[in-house]
């Protein structure tokens, strides 16, 4: 099996990603695309137009049907508490999709195999919570990581070292494939839910700019302190559907309250935001209230290798 090819030779800060990894994912889309039929996955999902509408997704509406719906959590965690609380609530789903249950978004053969299971109209709801730690602002602050990217220079800082350059492509990837999945399913009319840190600086790249714009028009952010959680934190949640507005909860309190996370180290030398990054119980339940009426039920879970087997 092998990765994506990211270009480790080109200078850190030139040539835009828009140019470059994007291009390099979207020939490897159409090289796929070409093997499959056409009503399996309609090409214009390999690329969000800016032109498309923000209101698409509700023209495709949702329904009924004999046919299974499953729920597929990329990037669940090791303790995948959306898939448990999804489980709990008798909703279908898929195997969770992280490198640690063994399943890699980099990895070409994984994301073929993905990119073909949300194409097929089997995934009711989809969520993508891609992992956020080089596009964390704690990097630009005293006693956090080195940046290897600022606001300023997303796709790399001129000073990267190579390694560091690769470490910028891989996440710039991991963020593009999330969104191509997402995709896949929105022109199924499945739910379609994207979650990062409301810090983030994936939310100032102009590629997910156009895709929330596009495909995810509706947003809510979730403050930690009304999940039982005593952090100064909030997740930002953006969907294809109005119904993600039942997650946003602001935080009442005054600033200093709350536990805070950025920049902060544990006693082992690691930073303790490490630990906020699975959802509390209460948010990872709020969630799976709002992905079970898009799924069927009364299936074991779903390999991503067997998904073709289904009747």
């Amino acid at each position: 099996m092998g990765k994506l090819a990211v270009d480790s030779t080109r200078p850190p800060g030139t040539k835009s990603r828009h140019t470059d990894l994007a291009h390099t994912i979207q020939c490897q889309m159409h090289a796929f695309l070409e093997e499959l039929p056409t009503e399996f996955f309609p090409a214009s999902v390999v690329s969000v137009s800016p032109s498309l509408s923000s209101s698409c997704s509700q023209s495709r509406k949702f329904s009924s049907q004999s046919a299974a719906r499953f729920f597929l959590d990329i990037f669940s965690g090791a303790s995948m508490p959306v898939s448990t609380a999804v489980q709990d609530l008798a909703g279908d789903r898929v195997e969770p999709v992280d490198l640690i249950h063994g399943l890699d978004l980099l990895d070409d053969n994984t994301f073929e195999s993905l990119l073909r299971l949300a194409s097929s109209g089997r995934i009711g709801a989809a969520l993508a919570a891609p992992y956020c730690c080089k596009h964390s602002r704690a990097t630009l602050r005293p006693n956090g990581p080195a940046p290897v990217r600022t606001p300023e220079f997303l796709d790399g800082l001129p000073s990267n070292t190579t390694q560091q350059q690769l470490a910028v492509q891989e996440s710039s990837t991991i963020h593009d494939r999330s969104r191509i999945l997402l995709s896949a399913v929105d022109r199924h009319a499945g739910l379609v839910i994207l979650e990062n840190p409301s810090t983030s600086m994936t939310w100032d790249d102009p590629l997910m700019y156009e895709w929330v714009h596009a495909v995810a028009p509706y947003a809510a952010q979730a403050c930690a302190c009304q999940f039982d959680k005593d952090w100064a934190k909030a997740w930002m949640f953006v969907s294809n559907r109005p119904a993600i507005s039942h997650l946003a909860r602001s935080c009442p309190h005054p600033a200093g309250t709350h536990e805070p996370i950025v920049g902060v180290r544990l006693p082992d030398g690691t930073f303790k935001s490490r630990i906020t990054a699975e959802y509390p119980a209460l948010l990872a339940q709020a969630l799976a209230s709002i992905i079970r009426p898009f799924l069927t039920s009364g299936h074991q879970v779903l390999q991503v290798d067997d998904w073709q087997s289904l009747a």
